[in-house]
């Protein structure tokens, strides 16, 4: 084989390599995820199942608007102005307070920028359970590294037929 169909070879490959990468991304096969590290280590369990807080005692907006909140040193604080443990993570939470500055929590989910996604619909008038989208968080006593549920749109339109609720795609395509 010559040089020439070497490298002819060489590019067809890469050719090829690169429509099998494409194709994956648009049939939204599984992607590699993005792993993050949460600033403090916080233990659902204690606090859903042990103090039966509700989701939105927390994530405030759940109910209310479009965006479910991360928990505000403010919220966390409510609670927390005094030492409730000895452990390590519940005093970051006083550190973060006493710096005047907000809890860096790292979000785990995203919609794409052309879905509309709101808390509010689903869970205030579609009376959908947090657990259905984002798993059993209340069991877990360490943050996921990752969402811990990966959704993609036949999930979606699998649980809005269920649900009888609209499948017309302007409803969440904008």
């Amino acid at each position: 084989m010559s040089w020439s169909q070497k490298k002819l070879k060489g590019k067809t490959l890469l050719v090829v390599i690169a429509a099998i990468a494409l194709f994956a991304i648009l049939l939204g096969l599984p992607r590699l995820k993005r792993r993050v590290t949460q600033p403090i280590s916080f233990n659902h369990k204690i606090h859903v199942t042990e103090l039966k807080l509700e989701c939105n005692h927390c994530h405030t907006g759940v109910e209310t608007s479009a965006f479910a909140m991360l928990p505000s040193v403010e919220i966390c604080m409510g609670c927390h102005v005094a030492p409730l443990s000895e452990k390590p993570e519940e005093a970051k939470v006083r550190e973060y307070a006493e710096k005047g500055g907000e809890i860096p929590w790292r979000r785990l989910t995203r919609m794409p920028d052309h879905v509309y996604f709101s808390h509010q619909r689903h869970v205030t008038f579609g009376k959908i359970s947090c657990e259905l989208c984002h798993g059993k968080m209340g069991e877990r006593n360490r943050p996921p590294t990752a969402a811990p549920k990966d959704l993609s749109m036949d999930d979606c339109l699998e649980c809005h037929q269920r649900q009888k609720a609209s499948v017309d795609c302007i409803s969440c395509h904008r």
